[in-house]
């Protein structure tokens, strides 16, 4: 795939930039965006005194990535600062500026980039005028400003109506994506990938907010870097990889707390239970305590725990109790 095709000053046509530079310049966007998130939490605890909840993190990234294509396509940079560095522009039908309604038309065209697996992003480096499945969407164009001829503010000759190819290749990219999408909800609906589904809402659990549990927060102080989940949320995360499915439902929604210790001398799971339920007016009258050691098959203790750190039995295969004989 080519940067950019190549036609004569004279005709007027300017070049059209192609998929690799493009992809430059979204690297240089990336490495901008990243930096302005890196900071957000710095900037969140000096005016909250506390982390932000994960929740808010995921928004901020979300709304700051919007707005930043958005505006600055629409603004008079007319592009994105990494399309600026590298010489490139975005512009309209009638060579002006896109306004927000067209950049926004074109950032929306991103999700079914993505969902067609990144195949309309390469529509760039193949088709005529070099435009994205986003771009054929919004009806844009990215050029190199250098070879632009201009009369006043807009470029004497831009591009032409859309090539009857190109339009049905958008179309059938925006179907494809949309197929995809619909696959990729199934898996959460359809009984047959329930389980799948589950196991992925377990995953998103454990990175959002099992470790932000008040619980976790608590656990802290003893030198505990701890997540805290249901038994069924936890059996939700091993169960698509062992040959038994079903997790005890009975202990379904028991407190499951896992501390890695973070100090020398770890602490024991009756400390750890006990510190847990202090953060509860009224605490749950048993749960389950794991405390890791120092490889993924060896733990140092786990069981059943009352909240006053008095075990009760140990862990079954599908999350049961198993109370033990004295």
């Amino acid at each position: 795939m080519s940067t950019g095709t190549q036609p004569s000053r004279s005709s007027g046509v300017p070049t059209f930039a192609g998929f690799w530079v493009r992809a430059c310049a979204r690297l240089v966007d990336w490495v901008l965006l990243i930096a302005a998130l890196a900071l957000f939490p710095f900037a969140w605890r000096a005016i909250q005194a506390a982390p932000p909840p994960p929740l808010t993190t995921v928004g901020f990234a979300f709304g700051l990535h919007a707005l930043y294509f958005i505006l600055t396509t629409a603004s008079p940079l007319g592009g994105t600062p990494g399309k600026r560095l590298l010489g490139l522009g975005v512009y309209g039908p009638d060579g002006a500026r896109p306004t927000v309604l067209r950049a926004s038309v074109r950032y929306l065209g991103y999700l079914p980039c993505w969902l067609s697996l990144g195949a309309g992003f390469v529509l760039a480096g193949v088709t005529r005028e070099k435009r994205g499945l986003h771009d054929l969407l919004a009806d844009t164009v990215v050029v190199v400003l250098d070879t632009l001829e201009t009369d006043g503010d807009h470029p004497t000759v831009l591009h032409g109506e859309r090539e009857v190819r190109e339009t049905i290749t958008a179309g059938l990219m925006f179907a494809a994506a949309i197929a995809v999408g619909v696959g990729i909800s199934s898996a959460f609906t359809a009984p047959s990938f329930g389980r799948f589904g589950d196991w992925l809402r377990a995953v998103w659990i454990v990175g959002t907010r099992a470790g932000h549990h008040p619980g976790a927060v608590a656990l802290r102080t003893i030198g505990c870097d701890a997540q805290v989940l249901t038994v069924g949320q936890a059996f939700a995360l091993v169960e698509p990889f062992l040959a038994r499915r079903v997790h005890d439902v009975r202990a379904a929604d028991v407190p499951y707390v896992t501390c890695t210790p973070q100090t020398p001398t770890p602490p024991d799971c009756a400390t750890v239970a006990t510190t847990f339920a202090q953060v509860f007016a009224l605490p749950p009258p048993q749960l389950v305590v794991v405390v890791r050691g120092d490889s993924v098959s060896r733990n140092l203790c786990q069981g059943y725990y009352t909240p006053a750190g008095k075990r009760l039995g140990g862990v079954g295969p599908g999350g049961e109790l198993l109370v033990e004989r004295r």
